[in-house]
């Protein structure tokens, strides 16, 4: 006990257990891959990402500035972009000295050597990983988002078409919250700790499946929808249809595979240091902003020599904008 009545210090470990991480393991799991290979593929693949990140969101920006109608899909669209990518680079350097510094405590304890516990180490330890779960429910909120405003559209602006997705999300998120807020109370208690970690691989699993399920309800319902106009739309407007709702499966999947992978590393204790949430927040960016610049470009290869078959001007950059928002409705 110290002079003040309370506890002990904790140790760097235990305050990164009371942190709010989702991937937590126990110290015996302390290996090579995880202190020196992990840390360093997840780092060496988060830069890429970004850059790459860089690129799509400045030529989608790009295209959404080519509107001569400033539409709510408009506004939504580069509100939540922008928002992403802000999240994103914040996110670079506070992942980055997360990483090196849960793998600088693993090489120490291997080490056998002493670890400081001083309260600079112990409230900047827990800061960043309030922070890194911040960022990542932030992201996954505004991904949601825009997955139920164009599910919105997609059918017709029917509010009752996407009240239960709406409710799930919520849920989901909901439950998030309460997990991490039980982990960040009860810390290492065992009791707590299983059901805590329970809790948070049903938390990934269901934002999953919500993105699935968002996903395949705004690609089913083009498809649908250029199936039942087929005998009134140009074969050009159909090819355009199918495309719109590929890029849409393709780009939506995406933040949901790294979630699965997220999922499959978080309960296996051995990939302990292979935490794929830097990877995880900007893989959530990238979907939702690419399947812009893919249209774009798609349409840019064809658009000479069908322009005069094709949609006009106007209905393919909202296609382009927001390739749930124009398509004609039943």
């Amino acid at each position: 006990m110290l002079g003040n009545g309370l506890p002990n210090p904790q140790t760097p470990v235990d305050l990164q257990r009371r942190g709010l991480s989702l991937y937590i393991s126990p110290d015996d799991h302390l290996t090579f891959s995880s202190i020196v290979v992990g840390p360093i593929i997840v780092l060496g693949l988060q830069l890429p990402l970004y850059g790459f990140y860089c690129i799509v969101i400045r030529l989608a920006l790009q295209e959404l500035r080519k509107s001569k109608m400033k539409t709510r899909e408009y506004q939504f669209h580069r509100t939540c972009l922008l928002a992403l990518f802000i999240l994103a680079s914040i996110n670079i350097p506070t992942s980055t000295v997360r990483v090196i510094g849960r793998s600088a405590y693993g090489f120490y304890t291997l080490q056998d050597r002493v670890v400081s516990d001083s309260k600079v180490t112990a409230v900047l330890g827990f800061i960043l990983d309030l922070f890194t779960a911040l960022i990542l429910f932030l992201v996954s909120t505004f991904v949601d988002a825009i997955l139920i405003f164009r599910c919105y559209a997609v059918w017709g602006f029917r509010l009752r078409i996407v009240i239960a997705p709406i409710i799930g999300c919520i849920a989901v998120d909901v439950l998030g919250m309460t997990m991490l807020g039980l982990r960040l109370r009860y810390g290492t208690d065992e009791i707590w700790s299983s059901r805590t970690q329970l809790g948070i691989g049903v938390y990934l699993i269901g934002n999953a499946c919500m993105n699935i399920l968002l996903t395949l309800m705004i690609a089913g319902r083009i498809r649908w929808t250029a199936r039942e106009a087929r005998g009134s739309l140009s074969e050009t407007y159909l090819q355009w249809h199918k495309m719109i709702s590929s890029l849409i499966i393709e780009s939506g999947f995406l933040f949901p595979t790294v979630l699965v992978c997220g999922i499959f590393f978080n309960v296996t204790p051995s990939l302990y240091g292979w935490d794929l949430t830097p990877l995880l927040i900007q893989v959530a960016g990238i979907a939702p902003t690419l399947i812009i610049v893919r249209a774009r470009r798609r349409l840019s290869d064809n658009e000479s020599s069908t322009a005069s078959r094709g949609p006009s001007q106007s209905e393919t950059y909202i296609l382009v904008s927001d390739p749930a928002s124009s398509l004609p409705t039943r």
